[in-house]
């Protein structure tokens, strides 16, 4: 059966709002949820620029979803923390590699009514 194959069609903004929180205590954490909150949040956006990166334009763009967990630790939130904070990371190294592609990061907070992290 014969195939055709289409051009790669340019991508011009990528937002990833992916998220699987590992949520507990350390005593509490199981390496499956962990590795799946890693894998979904951080490894998933480094494969869409490997993939994507190539197809946009100079004035292109990706937006990665972080936490404030990254930088106001709370009991708990450790696997969260940890993810957010490598999400950071990799925003931005992947903006100093992809230059002049725009790569950011947005890093919701609970609002100040709601007494801080759950």
């Amino acid at each position: 059966m014969p195939t055709t194959s289409c051009p790669p069609r340019r991508v011009h903004h990528v937002v990833s709002t992916a998220s699987a929180r590992a949520r507990g205590q350390v005593a509490d954490l199981e390496h499956d949820a962990v590795s799946l909150s890693f894998a979904t949040k951080v490894l998933g956006p480094i494969l869409l620029a490997k993939h994507l990166a190539p197809r946009m334009p100079r004035d292109g763009s990706f937006v990665l979803f972080s936490g404030s967990s990254a930088r106001k630790p709370a009991i708990g939130m450790l696997a969260v923390a940890a993810t957010n904070g490598a999400v950071d990371v990799v925003t931005r190294s992947l903006a100093v590699e992809l230059a002049p592609i725009w790569v950011n990061a947005i890093s919701p907070a609970d609002p100040p009514s709601s007494g801080g992290l759950r």
